[in-house]
């Protein structure tokens, strides 16, 4: 079975505590996760990741909705290449991701993703 084509991108994610509760955020994407401890959030973050993929594959709405997000497609028909939105330009666009800087101490760490083609 053949594996389909797929874009790798680094993705920041925002790590925070809020009300005893871990969260994983995803300002590029507007996902989050979370669960009472880091392992949990992260996983419950992968799920909602792979959600949102699956979906908008499915719906053949992914570039769409990454387009929405701030993200730019560079490339040709047979080399596309995804550049995720800068976290500067997202903080003056996302009002959740701006409210967590604001208001949270969290750490920031990047973490690679495939995109389907």
């Amino acid at each position: 079975m053949a594996t389909a084509p797929t874009i790798n991108v680094e993705l920041a994610l925002i790590s925070f505590v809020e009300d005893n509760i871990h969260y994983i955020y995803s300002p590029a994407l507007d996902l989050y996760g979370y669960d009472d401890n880091d392992e949990g959030a992260k996983e419950s973050f992968r799920i909602a990741l792979h959600d949102f993929l699956s979906y908008t594959t499915a719906k053949k709405t992914l570039h769409k909705e990454l387009l929405k997000l701030g993200w730019e497609l560079k490339g040709t028909k047979n080399r596309t290449k995804y550049v995720v939105p800068q976290l500067g330009a997202l903080l003056e666009k996302n009002k959740s991701f701006k409210k967590i800087v604001n208001n949270n101490n969290f750490t920031k760490f990047q973490e690679p993703i495939a995109l389907p083609a």
